[in-house]
């Protein structure tokens, strides 16, 4: 982070890409809600798409207004450090939701109509790779990088729950990878065995997504409003965040497996 007045400058560059993410989330609502008013045929596959891309759509939102309300916070403290863990956390759920949106829209497309050449099959098995294997990894191992920026802010390193937050933050971007693992090479018997619960898994990955989004924002605001810039932040600040976004994380990967 450098500093943690950097990075309050670039919450603001954070605040608009969100923004603009949340755009696009929107136009493919209102794109889906266009297709199934016209659509001779009825697509109940299709219909399945839209609690994802609320969520992709609150959860983008809440977090642009999060980054911007972190952007307003100038101090040269370990406050800050606790705001990148906070809206961190709001836009790994937001950034989970808009791959997961993505994958259900493509495979729902194929299920109502298929795709005689299979290029539309190989589209959305990419992107289930790219989600279980490449995305959440990477959204954990900034999870990491926050808490580095946290320890070396509060100057805690040597204190117990700074070396346990320390070894969260790399054994959650390694054991995110190794579920990853686990569920490309287990995808049948993970997805026989969550089919029967598959649209109340979905249903529930995207309001938690939006909680711990709305859940950022709370913990922001309360930062800013209740705690001076001269507060030590405590360790467990950064144990809560990457733990709820891991659970988070591993949720989401075993939900993709369903095709």
């Amino acid at each position: 982070m450098g500093t943690q007045t950097e990075f309050s400058e670039t919450a603001g560059l954070y605040s608009q890409f969100t923004g603009v993410l949340a755009g696009f989330a929107f136009a493919s609502i209102v794109a889906l809600l266009s297709v199934r008013l016209t659509v001779a045929t009825t697509t109940p596959h299709l219909a399945r798409s839209y609690a994802p891309l609320m969520g992709a759509l609150l959860a983008l939102i809440a977090t642009s207004l999060n980054y911007a309300v972190v952007a307003s916070d100038t101090s040269d403290t370990s406050r800050t450090a606790s705001l990148e863990l906070t809206a961190g956390a709001g836009f790994a759920a937001a950034g989970l939701m808009l791959i997961y949106s993505i994958l259900t829209v493509l495979r729902a497309v194929e299920l109502d109509a298929p795709d005689s050449t299979g290029v539309a099959a190989r589209a959305a098995k990419l992107t289930e790779r790219l989600l279980i294997l490449g995305a959440c990894p990477v959204i954990m191992l900034l999870m990491n990088g926050a808490i580095q920026d946290h320890i070396g802010a509060t100057a805690s390193s040597e204190a117990d729950d700074a070396r346990f937050a320390e070894l969260l933050g790399v054994a959650a971007p390694i054991g995110s990878f190794a579920v990853g693992v686990l569920a490309v090479v287990a995808k049948a018997q993970i997805a026989a065995l969550l089919a029967p619960y598959s649209d109340l898994l979905g249903s529930v990955l995207s309001t938690a997504a939006v909680v711990v989004a709305i859940g950022a924002i709370a913990a922001t605001t309360i930062t800013i409003s209740y705690f001076g810039v001269d507060v030590v932040v405590v360790d467990a600040v950064p144990i809560i965040a990457v733990s709820t976004v891991w659970l988070l994380i591993t949720l989401g990967q075993a939900v993709a497996c369903i095709d």
